[in-house]
């Protein structure tokens, strides 16, 4: 009898580690599949979120300069040229400032050259536009990019009622599909935030 004991928890044992191997494997596949990948720029400790789609990378996020390093454009057969305003320092911490750009370069993966119509959504806390007397939450337009090149999208604070403290979310989707989202904390402008904004990004 102590036989057949021993043998049954022998048996339920390995039956134990079988099921937590195959729960293991089981998550990766779902967690592979999910089209959705964090990057190392997620990582910050906090619930800022950066999501990527398969093929698409992040290059840089954070605070860029307000005028064009060149101007864009220049040619009028130019549909995706390089990114008009210089990186001045990588961060997720935004403080609330007139003419202060902000946003993120992307790369996404593709025959070199092909051309992609993407939408940008920009998702804010709410502010009334005393221009158009509504309240709004969120911006979106067209833009392009193409396949192998570095693609800027941001917003620049022009008015002061788009001086937002909060949660602001940058979306780039293909077709309705999403290709990143990168969330930014806008600082209340009052605050006294370590920044070294205006410094130029090493």
């Amino acid at each position: 009898l102590r036989g057949e004991l021993l043998q049954h928890i022998r048996i339920s044992s390995v039956m134990v580690q079988i099921q937590i191997i195959f729960s293991t494997v089981f998550l990766f596949f779902v967690l592979a599949g999910s089209g959705v990948q964090d990057t190392a720029l997620a990582q910050s400790g906090d619930n800022r979120t950066v999501s990527l789609a398969p093929g698409v990378e992040l290059l840089h996020a954070g605070i860029f300069a307000s005028e064009p390093s060149h101007e864009p454009f220049a040619h009028a057969d130019e549909v995706c040229p390089p990114p008009p305003f210089a990186l001045q320092q990588e961060t997720f911490e935004i403080p609330a400032a007139l003419s202060l750009r902000f946003g993120f370069v992307l790369s996404i993966s593709g025959e070199t050259g092909e051309v992609r119509e993407i939408t940008v959504q920009v998702e804010h806390p709410v502010w009334r536009d005393p221009v158009r007397q509504e309240h709004e939450r969120m911006e979106t337009w067209r833009a392009w990019a193409c396949a192998g090149q570095a693609t800027y999208v941001g917003w620049e604070f022009t008015y002061e009622w788009e001086l937002a403290a909060g949660p602001w979310t940058i979306t780039v989707l293909d077709n309705g599909a999403e290709l990143a989202k990168v969330s930014f904390s806008v600082l209340d402008p009052g605050g006294d935030h370590d920044l070294q904004y205006g410094l130029e990004a090493q």
